[in-house]
């Protein structure tokens, strides 16, 4: 048997079948035989041989296994001490390589990422192919998305569509690439928005404006006159919510700095004569006796020494800390902290549709003015949907549709929502914005109320929420938004009566959870 093994063995040396040869070998009858012992050291040679030709051709891990077997059959020799460490060494280098060849990868990827395709590219070229081959592609079809984007908008400011051109401008963060194409376009855009901005701010459009200064604030940095038309729009609310503060004086000061810096804005002259009237009749007012009335003397110390009155209660001296709850207007935003911001709309019809459409709609969505608008309309149990033509409703042309539960409606292929009825007992609707865009930011949801809105953990509840562990439900009373609830109501600073009216822009605490009706401008 042993004679057959050494056979066996010199020949699969012969023919250069190492781990045969290694695997017969192994046995003990073999190494104490002299023949046996000259074959192992002929084995040996024939290992590090073949690990010697695995590191010149850049494969150390195969080096490191047959070195492994070559020390397993002679031991310890100086030979294979020296092929080891060349291995190491080979490794270790090899290493070094992939890691600085992942870090420039990285590098690439990210210039990539960010719009720099050039360098990207550039970077990719000293490295392997193999490991490039993906980050390649990516910066392909990024340079061919952003070939269709440019002629895209090139064709919407040909066709003047602003809109369209400032909205693809910004979803597609052109202002992160860099070349003389890119620059040019980003040039026309942000002249065309300058252009409009102004336009309607000297018309006295200032809503208009606003909206359009929300669309193309990523590109305000890059213009010093978006920068300012910016301001001006501030400028504005800060004068509204002086006039609105009975503080004419002050508010004809910024209207006066804003007439220097916009002449051609007419509307200003006028604003600035009706509101020099209100100050000066304002002053004439206060300089009469009712200028005379001491503000800080305690009208309830005084009242408390007539004669037969009787101690104010704590709703009289809510009625005079607090304005009464004011009207509930047909659009508001219902913000619920922790939770997120909704847009509700209190009309049973109403249109929904692009905001610049020559019909102007109640809920204008973001989108080029030349789609259709449609009308929703809520019909006893039902909402009925109707469009000026076609549009796409669950993947099919229509233009009329009693809603269900789940509909998908599609607007413009960048403006699609779906229809929800959560609760079979209340009448009121939402729609969830899938890739719809609102002027107003951060509102994904809009509510179409009925009587109620219920705010709660359950699925049913139209506003879901585990901040609370039972259903708050906002109603109508006599026209004013209230609410039914088991704990403390606490408007501003002060507790309220449970289905008492609630106040407008000001936070309404229940227990966990803090709601704002804000009033829309």
């Amino acid at each position: 048997m042993l004679f057959l093994r050494l056979k066996q063995a010199q020949h699969a040396l012969a023919d250069d079948r190492l781990d045969q040869a290694y695997e017969l070998c192994r046995y003990d009858d073999v190494k104490t035989h002299r023949q046996g012992q000259q074959l192992i050291g002929h084995l040996t040679e024939a290992y590090v041989k073949r690990a010697r030709q695995h590191i010149e051709n850049d494969r150390p891990d195969l080096a490191i296994i047959d070195c492994n077997k070559a020390q397993n059959l002679a031991g310890n020799l100086e030979t294979i001490g020296s092929l080891r460490k060349q291995i190491i060494d080979e490794q270790q280098s090899k290493k070094r390589i992939d890691y600085i060849e992942n870090q420039s990868l990285n590098i690439a990827k990210q210039h990539i990422q960010h719009g720099h395709l050039s360098i990207g590219e550039q970077l990719l070229e000293d490295i392997e192919p193999n490991q490039a081959q993906t980050a390649l592609l990516e910066a392909k079809a990024k340079r061919m998305n952003l070939q269709q984007c440019i002629a895209k908008i090139q064709h919407a400011l040909k066709q003047d569509e602003y809109l369209e051109a400032i909205e693809l401008t910004v979803n597609q963060d052109l202002h992160r690439f860099s070349n003389e194409q890119v620059s040019a376009i980003l040039q026309d855009v942000r002249r065309i928005a300058e252009q409009k901005i102004e336009e309607m701010f000297n018309l006295g459009q200032i809503d208009r404006a606003q909206r359009l200064i929300g669309h193309v604030k990523p590109l305000m940095h890059l213009s010093i006159e978006l920068q300012g038309l910016g301001q001006a729009i501030i400028q504005c609310q800060k004068i509204s919510s002086l006039i609105k503060k009975s503080q004419p004086r002050k508010a004809l000061g910024y209207l006066t700095q804003l007439q220097g810096q916009y002449p051609k804005a007419k509307w200003l002259k006028e604003a600035i004569d009706q509101t020099r009237i209100t100050a000066e009749n304002t002053e004439k007012l206060l300089a009469g006796p009712m200028g005379l009335i001491n503000q800080t003397d305690d009208f309830d110390s005084i009242m408390d020494l007539m004669p037969n009155s009787p101690e104010p209660q704590k709703s009289d001296v809510l009625s005079l800390e607090n304005s009464q709850p004011e009207w509930l207007p047909d659009h508001f935003l219902l913000q619920v902290d922790g939770v997120g911001a909704y847009l509700v709309v209190g009309n049973p019809r109403f249109i929904a549709g692009p905001v610049s459409h020559s019909n102007r709609p109640d809920i204008g969505f973001i989108m080029p003015p030349n789609h259709p608008i449609a009308s929703f309309q809520r019909l006893d149990e039902d909402y009925m949907l109707e469009s000026e033509s076609a549009i796409k409703i669950n993947d099919q042309s229509l233009d009329r549709k009693l809603l269900i539960d789940g509909d998908r409606i599609e607007l413009s292929n960048k403006c699609r929502f779906r229809f929800h009825k959560t609760n079979p007992a209340s009448q009121t609707a939402m729609l969830s914005l899938t890739s719809a865009k609102l002027p107003i930011p951060d509102v994904r949801h809009i509510i179409l109320m009925d009587k109620d809105i219920i705010i709660g953990p359950h699925a049913s509840s139209h506003i879901q929420t585990d901040l609370i562990q039972e259903n708050l439900v906002f109603f109508l009373k006599n026209g004013q938004l209230t609410v039914r609830t088991k704990q403390a109501i606490v408007v501003g600073n002060h507790e309220i009566q449970a289905e008492e009216g609630l106040k407008m822009n000001c936070p309404i605490r229940i227990g966990t959870l803090t709601v704002v009706l804000k009033q829309l401008t």
